[in-house]
């Protein structure tokens, strides 16, 4: 009889570490002003602290930024001689290329050592950067590349916002 309990015990806390969730991630979320886009990132996350979805968000910040970088590359190579247009997208390219090559990689190493102002002042120049990057053509004139400068900058700005709650 006593093996038999020690055995629902065991069975009992195994059934309460694996049944619970690993993270709260829509109490995370609900703090942001990106709720939505914060659910759809990390719906699928098995990230077991507030730093791991950080890291997460960043991850997926520089796939998008990638994507972005070579969106640019493209539409540069595109540009059929209009030195306006290779101006603009050179502009592009050079801000996410930094974002992939320098900010974001600077991200993660700053999470993992805990500072966290170092990490948000990273990321908030990637947020920057994508407006930089739009803000090369004309206010309301639809873009080949804004939504690639929006996911970016919405993706920076939920990092920054979850970055936060570490502090």
């Amino acid at each position: 009889m006593e093996q038999a309990m020690r055995v629902l015990f065991v069975l009992m806390c195994l059934c309460f570490v694996q049944c619970r969730p690993l993270i709260p991630i829509t109490q995370t979320c609900n703090k942001t002003s990106y709720r939505t886009l914060c659910i759809f990132i990390l719906s699928g996350s098995r990230a077991k602290d507030v730093k791991q979805l950080a890291q997460a968000v960043i991850a997926n910040d520089l796939t998008v930024s990638k994507s972005s970088f070579y969106k640019a590359k493209d539409l540069f190579r595109g540009a059929g001689g209009d030195r306006g247009s290779y101006e603009r997208y050179a502009t592009c390219m050079e801000q996410y290329d930094t974002a992939v090559s320098t900010h974001l990689p600077a991200v993660f190493k700053n999470l993992a050592s805990a500072n966290y102002n170092s990490a948000i002042g990273e990321t908030q120049s990637v947020a920057t950067g994508s407006q930089v990057c739009q803000r090369q053509f004309a206010a309301g004139d639809p873009t080949p590349i804004a939504n690639y400068s929006k996911q970016v900058y919405d993706l920076s700005m939920l990092a920054v916002e979850i970055i936060k709650m570490l502090e």
